[in-house]
């Protein structure tokens, strides 16, 4: 019985509201500032071009340009045990600015017959126009500092802010709801979009050449 008060005790405590470190922050909220850790060089190098999720084009390609600074072969050690990672990337391209952000959108999916808000969609205009992306690693090159992806919907140039591994057992939650009208999005994607072979990936990518270090 003893253990019964005590667990309840504890539960009490860890559901009871209290001042927080951001209740008691003064206002404005703060703003950071962050330099990219690398950029994407990637076969698509138009906006209308690029694919909205990289599921539609599974077979595409890109690198991932670390730079020097950050010490890339020790930064990238272990990466390529994974075979997947989310990518947090800005949308640079965007043509709206803070000042002319919209709390809520009209997503291509309904048809634009119908609004939602912003931050229910994964629309690139937002408050803060970071975006997050999952592809898969094809190799990784230390000592260039290249990750080769596959699988991605990134603009050439596109600035990454960080990487992380897809890690299946926490990433990929059961369960997981979403809208219906998300629902017939997905069910209608299906891999549609062509990418270059090979040899003209690579000039598209500025003429990158794989390495012979290279990984996967």
């Amino acid at each position: 019985a003893g253990a019964d008060v005590t667990s309840a005790k504890s539960q009490r405590r860890s559901t009871k509201l209290v001042p927080s470190r951001a209740s008691r922050r003064r206002k404005p909220l703060p703003t950071f500032s962050y330099q990219a850790i690398g950029e994407i060089q990637s076969c698509f190098v138009e906006r209308n071009g690029c694919p909205r999720q990289p599921a539609i084009a599974p077979s595409s390609r890109a690198w991932l340009q670390l730079r020097g600074d950050i010490n890339p072969a020790g930064c990238t050690d272990g990466l390529a045990e994974y075979t997947h990672l989310q990518i947090i990337f800005v949308f640079d391209a965007n043509t709206n600015t803070a000042s002319r952000f919209k709390a809520k959108v009209a997503p291509p999916r309904l048809g634009g017959s119908r609004k939602v808000g912003t931050l229910a969609t994964r629309s690139p205009h937002r408050p803060n126009p970071i975006g997050l992306s999952t592809a898969r690693i094809a190799g990784v090159d230390p000592k260039s500092g290249r990750v080769l992806l596959s699988g991605v919907d990134l603009l050439d140039g596109t600035p990454v802010l960080d990487i992380k591994p897809y890690i299946p057992h926490w990433d990929g939650l059961q369960g997981a709801g979403i809208p219906r009208w998300i629902a017939d999005a997905v069910e209608q994607d299906q891999p549609r979009v062509r990418t270059s072979p090979p040899a003209q990936l690579l000039d598209a990518v500025r003429d990158v050449r794989l390495s012979d270090g290279l990984s996967h």
